[in-house]
């Protein structure tokens, strides 16, 4: 035979004029002076050229300056050195408004105009260091492309030595498809038979050096389908329906060999695309699924088992790139090697493992992944939510006469104006004890984590310097400020952060006389106020669940509920932090809650993904248990339901703190307000109660949930990142679950408000301090807001809502009992059923609806009750059913 007509023969030829011609350009590549700059790792493509210092080095703040990052490489030449890019169009349009964080003074300086920058860019680094960057650039990238043709020549060889040991397999002109390093020339990968069997081996940093065995398939050979990108609009559109505003597509790839995650979805012989836009990674299959049958033995069954024993089989896997918490690469061990991409997700321990048909195209997606999914702290603009909003800012640009562009775009509404809300709350009584306080921080200078406009008491002045001394006192600044009251009475609740008492006891005469006008005020407008209601002993001791009364009733006039637990909060005071001490606050009672801190809520919910994914069926509840993650939902209610508690029933104002006041201080203070006001239980009230008591007081959203950041960042503190706000999630879930006709949203609104903390998807959940969302950074201006997308949603609003202001205060031990595992969000992705809070056909509509909210766009498939039918390829009308339904497989992303 000769080799013309050998395919092996001509792909080995093939295979060496291919290696001659990369190590050519792998020449010309390294004579060019800008190539190592316009790599996509680079640092200079992720970051814009540092602006010029104006602050002194002692500055301790940070300043959010957004501008405009750079367009993606031009030059077609520079293939080779950007293996993660699309090529773009001549006149490509400015790539996503880049954030950057940069020290500076407590006072705030005006916003950098948003100024359009050109790469590649006209002068190039010049110093030494530079100039190393940009060789060891260009050998590295030389000894790997040299690596990748060495691995062709090899895979044509043994190919060709299998064909002589094994003269049965007849191969076909289609039986061996080499492709090329140049995506867009051969769009076709090659095909690979997956193993059945496989496990991962971990990280092998040799594996470039490792040749990828390929052996033909001896019973039917797939043909790899070449993609061309009309085929590839089209497969998205089947698969995924329109993208989203914004969404454009970074890589594209087809034949994958093996896909397979959590949940137990694993390609079985059916050859899979991937896809990574600015958004998200998407798979899904190229041919339907035809391998599942209806068993016979299913119709003696009763029809209620056939839901759990034949679930909706996913065709979509999608994961927003800041969901991605890390990516491993891994090989297999065995006598074919892959190289496999393990995509781990923030959100109950979700992950993705794919492999591409070669190690450059596994390379390839790595790399994009990498670079778009953790951009960095410094480059928020690289995040989606700034993206699909970056057309109607740029087209809002308007220019001063200074010279100066400005944003001029309609910001969304906030759902929390501090004036209209507590007006609402206190009233305009003259007699009122409390005062909205508009001067004291209104360019945030006296506590950047604070908002701009709070509540003190009405006989203090807000602007005398006993304000100040009292805030010095406090951790970060964060001194006693009302979230919750009344015009009727003194009930009300307090926030701030622990008092710098230190070793030596330290005391403050303004922290103490402040407390101390809190305790006169509540008293002075009780003394106003109707009767108090009465409660006998039997409905005290069946709210409490005690029969010994004597803890639950007032000692003093302001109860001070520390949430840590008592060894936390003195261990403290070594580093000049601590309690307060009673004595030196006549009239105050102390209580500790015992509530963990953010490490052992990171711990617990670790452990709680673990158990979701792998735990044994017998050691379930044990292994639920053994996490913590209830039981530190229990200690969290326990304290907001004591809080509500002091406050409407003794009427008396609580004083909450934890460390800084913005974790565990946050999540009681809401948990009591929805107790208490039944405003807060409507849809448009539980975002105000959100935006009040995480957004405006200071919870950090950014450094709890690392967003553009993941474990493979040796940037990231790990020590600071926590699901608090998830767990908050939880804790309303546990109360809506009990009492769903007294809430306007449902469980699935919490579901999809939990998809969206880390999905970066909008820019609600962006930025640690209301500072820093509406001056630095302009969040409302910039991007889109998640309240907007959940309330165009009648889907999420309960029908059966019983609007009341009465007071949810249920017995104590009703609410703690009844504690118990959010399986729709923490058993989601695992891979053996559980008992769902969502009905299938409810829980299929919400994931068909993807992640904004918006309905694809084709046809619609309903289960069909038939057992028949549950596992069916195609309906009656030929069409495809189980392939089109998006079960929770189909999405992954937060905490």
């Amino acid at each position: 035979m000769s080799a013309t007509d050998d395919p092996l023969q001509a792909a080995l030829d093939e295979a060496a004029s291919l290696m001659n011609e990369l190590e050519q350009d792998v020449v010309d590549v390294s004579l060019t002076e800008e190539s190592a700059d316009l790599h996509p790792l680079h640092d200079h493509f992720l970051s814009a050229p540092p602006p010029p210092p104006t602050v002194s080095n002692t500055s301790t703040t940070e300043e959010i300056t957004p501008v405009m990052s750079p367009s993606l490489p031009q030059n077609p030449t520079q293939q080779m050195q950007q293996p993660i890019l699309p090529q773009p169009p001549q006149q490509q349009s400015l790539p996503p408004q880049q954030m950057q964080y940069m020290p500076q003074q407590q006072h705030l300086q005006s916003q950098r105009p948003l100024q359009p920058v050109q790469y590649p860019p006209a002068s190039t680094p010049s110093t030494a260091t530079s100039t190393a960057q940009r060789i060891i650039s260009a050998d590295t990238w030389k000894m790997q492309t040299r690596q990748f043709a060495s691995n062709i020549a090899t895979m044509a060889q043994r190919g060709l030595q299998q064909v002589q040991e094994h003269s049965n397999f007849v191969p076909t002109p289609s039986g061996l498809h080499v492709s090329s390093p140049s995506h867009q020339n051969h769009p076709a990968a090659t095909m690979i038979t997956p193993l059945s069997h496989m496990t991962n081996s971990g990280t092998n940093s040799h594996l470039m050096n490792q040749p990828m065995l390929m052996t033909p398939n001896r019973t039917v050979a797939p043909e790899p389908t070449p993609v061309n990108p009309e085929q590839q609009q089209l497969l998205l559109q089947t698969h995924v329906g329109d993208l989203m505003q914004g969404e454009k597509i970074i890589l594209f790839v087809s034949n994958l060999p093996h896909v397979s995650d959590s949940r137990g979805v694993v390609s079985s012989g059916v050859a899979w695309c991937g896809v990574v836009t600015y958004y998200r990674l998407l798979l899904f299959p190229l041919a339907p699924d035809v391998s599942r049958s209806t068993s016979s033995g299913l119709q003696s069954l009763h029809p209620s088992c056939l839901p759990a024993l034949t679930p909706p089989r996913s065709e979509l896997l999608q994961l927003p790139l800041t969901c991605i918490e890390k990516i491993e690469k891994s090989t297999m061990t065995a006598q074919q090697q892959m190289l496999f991409l393990t995509v781990t997700s923030k959100l109950s321990g979700y992950w993705i493992r794919l492999a591409c048909p070669t190690f450059m195209e596994t390379q390839k997606v790595a790399e994009s992944l990498e670079t778009y999914a953790f951009p960095g702290r410094r480059n928020l603009g690289y995040l989606f939510a700034f993206e699909c909003q970056r057309e109607a800012v740029m087209q809002s640009l308007v220019q001063d006469e200074q010279g100066q562009k400005r944003v001029t775009l309609e910001p969304t509404p906030k759902r929390f104006d501090a004036v209209v809300e507590y007006t609402r709350l206190l009233g305009s009584s003259l007699h009122a004890a409390w005062k909205i306080w508009t001067q004291c921080n209104a360019q945030y200078q006296l506590c950047p984590s604070y908002p701009n406009v709070v509540v003190g008491p009405s006989s203090l002045d807000e602007l005398d310097v006993m304000v100040r001394q009292c805030a010095a006192f406090r951790s970060e600044y964060r001194w006693p400020a009302l979230t919750w009251g009344n015009s009727r009475d003194g009930a009300s609740i307090w926030r701030c952060a622990q008092p710098k008492m230190g070793l030596q006891g330290n005391r403050s005469s303004a922290d103490e006389y402040f407390l101390q006008q809190i305790m006169e005020q509540a008293g002075r407008i009780n003394q106003q106020a109707p009767s108090l209601i009465q409660w006998s002993r039997t409905d005290l001791q069946a709210l409490t669940g005690s029969s010994d009364l004597s803890n639950w009733y007032p000692e003093g006039q302001l109860k001070l509920l520390d949430l840590r637990p008592r060894a936390s909060a003195m261990a403290n005071r070594t580093a000049g932090y601590g309690y307060e001490n009673t004595s030196y606050y006549p009239g105050t009672t102390l209580q500790f809650c015992n509530i963990g801190n953010i490490h052992a809520v990171r711990d617990a919910y670790q452990k709680i993904s673990a158990v979701a994914l792998q735990a044994s069926d017998l050691q379930w509840q044990s292994a639920i248990d053994d996490s913590k993650w209830l039981s530190s939902i229990r200690l969290i209610w326990a304290a907001a339901w004591e809080t509500a508690f002091w406050v409407h029933v003794h009427r008396m104002p609580v004083l909450l703190h934890c460390s800084h006041g913005w974790d565990r201080t946050s999540q009681v203070a809401a948990l009591a307000q929805l107790l208490l006001d039944g405003h807060y239980r409507t849809r448009k009230g539980f975002a105000t109660l959100v935006e009040k008591d995480f957004h405006a007081f200071g919870h950090p959203f950014h450094t709890r949930c690392a967003h553009g950041e993941g474990g493979n960042e040796q940037s990231v503190d790990e020590g600071q990142v926590s699901p608090i706000f998830l767990q908050f999630l939880d804790g309303v879930y546990q109360l809506v679950r009990l009492y769903p006709d007294a809430f306007e949203f449902t469980t699935k609104y919490l579901l999809e408000l939990s998809n969206h903390i880390y999905s970066c998807r909008f820019g609600t959940f962006l930025c640690d301090t209301e500072r820093e969302r509406e001056v630095a950074a302009n969040l409302r201006q910039r991007t889109q807001s998640v309240w907007d997308a959940l309330e165009a949603r009648p889907d999420l609003c309960n029908e059966k809502f019983q609007d009341s202001d009465g007071v949810l205060l249920i017995p104590l031990p009703l609410l703690v009992r009844s504690i118990t595992l959010w399986n729709d969000r923490h058993a989601l992705h695992g891979p053996k059923p559980v008992l769902r809070a969502l009905p299938n056909e409810l829980e299929q509509e919400m994931w068909r609806r993807l992640l904004c909210g918006e309905a694809v766009e084709g046809q619609k498939f309903q289960e069909e009750d038939s057992p028949k039918k549950v596992d069916s390829a195609e309906d009656e009308k030929g069409g495809p059913t189980d392939t089109a339904i998006l079960s929770a497989t189909s999405f992954t992303i937060d905490d």
